[in-house]
């Protein structure tokens, strides 16, 4: 499996490799395809290994279809939950989920909204 594999738009592609990930790690090649069909998984890997962007990309992608398919009115939500232990590691994903959901935005579809709560 390649991100490119995955039909990423070139902005969403350009987004992962700012990440620092130009292909994908060992837990992204077994996970993301999983958690793609609908798939439950535990996922086991070291730290900067990529387990942040094996959950986020995901989410963000489902996000995005519920988005297309019927627009969320305000007060609707949210379409993913993350916790984290730590407010460094919280404020780290979110940076990275904003960072995905900005590439989309750049591409012409609708900007996802996020929120940090510490």
């Amino acid at each position: 499996m390649s991100f490119h594999a995955l039909g990423l738009s070139d902005e969403l592609l350009a987004a992962v490799e700012d990440s620092g990930y130009t292909e994908p790690t060992a837990i992204q090649r077994q996970a993301i395809p999983l958690v793609l069909m609908g798939r439950d998984i535990i996922g086991v890997a070291f730290t900067g290994s990529g387990k942040s962007l094996t959950f986020a990309l995901p989410m963000i992608m489902f996000a995005l279809e519920a988005e297309l398919r019927l627009p969320l009115q305000d007060g609707e939500g949210p379409i993913g939950i993350v916790m984290c232990p730590s407010r460094e590691l919280a404020t780290q994903t979110f940076d990275l989920c904003e960072r995905l959901a900005g590439a989309l935005a750049q591409d012409g579809l609708p900007k996802l909204r996020g929120s940090l709560l510490i």
